[in-house]
C-alpha cells in the first residue's frame, strides 16, 4: 500500500504500526520526557500528556479527576501535600474542611493504585495530608 504526498508514491509496511512501537510509546519510553511528560516513583509512571497510568506494567484507568489528584501527588512526590493544597489544585476551589471530597478520591485512587500491589505508595501523613513516598518497610 502508498500514500500519495505532493505527487510522489511512498510506499510504508502496514506491519509495522508506530502506535504500537515500543520506542514510540512514551509511558514506557524514558527518552521522551524531555519536558517532564513522565513522572515516576518506584513502577508507577503517569504520562501527563497522553493521562496514562501504569504501575508494575500493568495500565490502570483513572477518572480525569483521580488522574489529577494522583498527578498532583506525584508532583510533590516526597513531600506531603494538604488536603487544602489537593482541593486548590484539583477543583480550584477554596476549601470547606467540613468536606471530605479529597478523602474520597484518595481512597479511589489508593484502589486502583495501591491495593492490587504488595508495596504501598500512597500514604497518609498524619496530622498534614497525603504523599507518594518510595519507602521500603
Amino acid at each position: 500500500m502508498a500514500s500519495q504526498s505532493n505527487g510522489v508514491r511512498e510506499a510504508y509496511d502496514l506491519r509495522h504500526d508506530p502506535v504500537k512501537d515500543p520506542a514510540n510509546d512514551p509511558v514506557n519510553n524514558p527518552a521522551s520526557n524531555a519536558d517532564g511528560v513522565i513522572l515516576q516513583v518506584a513502577d508507577l509512571r503517569i504520562n501527563r500528556l497522553d493521562r496514562a497510568v501504569v504501575r508494575a506494567g500493568r495500565r490502570i484507568d483513572l477518572t480525569p479527576r483521580e488522574f489529577a489528584v494522583l498527578e498532583y501527588l506525584m508532583m510533590n512526590a516526597g513531600h506531603s501535600v494538604t488536603r487544602t493544597m489537593i482541593v486548590d489544585h484539583v477543583w480550584n476551589l477554596s476549601f470547606d474542611s467540613l468536606t471530605n471530597i479529597v478523602d474520597v478520591y484518595i481512597n479511589y485512587v489508593r484502589r486502583k493504585i495501591d491495593t492490587p500491589n504488595e508495596r504501598k505508595l500512597i500514604r497518609t501523613v498524619r496530622g498534614v495530608g497525603y504523599g507518594v513516598f518510595d519507602v521500603t518497610v
